[in-house]
């Protein structure tokens, strides 16, 4: 998990230790004070995730990764920037302009 934030130009990472458990407190607080928090991985503590992964990986004939964000309303955690990679991107929740 990472947790950061982009104002003014200038990004902001708060390090988080792998070890570490975080509580659903600790994420609300993040949350509050608008950080992005980017989720690894997370095919791993969901069964429906993980069957829509493998359905990508068979209709698409390659493999599938994936990361999930949680980015506060009226925040911004990363700065503009482009994949060198192709993404495939799910919003689940609110709206965003993508550019």
């Amino acid at each position: 998990m990472r947790v950061f934030t982009y104002v003014g130009g200038k990004k902001s990472i708060i390090e988080i230790d792998p070890e570490e458990q975080i509580g659903v407190e600790n994420l609300k607080e993040m949350n509050e004070k608008k950080y992005t928090i980017q989720f690894f991985q997370p095919q791993q503590f969901t069964s429906r995730l993980r069957d829509m992964m493998r359905r990508l990986e068979h209709q698409f004939g390659c493999l599938v990764g994936c990361n999930a964000y949680l980015t506060p309303k009226n925040s911004q955690g990363l700065a503009p920037h482009y994949d060198n990679v192709d993404v495939l991107i799910l919003q689940v929740q609110g709206e965003k302009l993508a550019r």
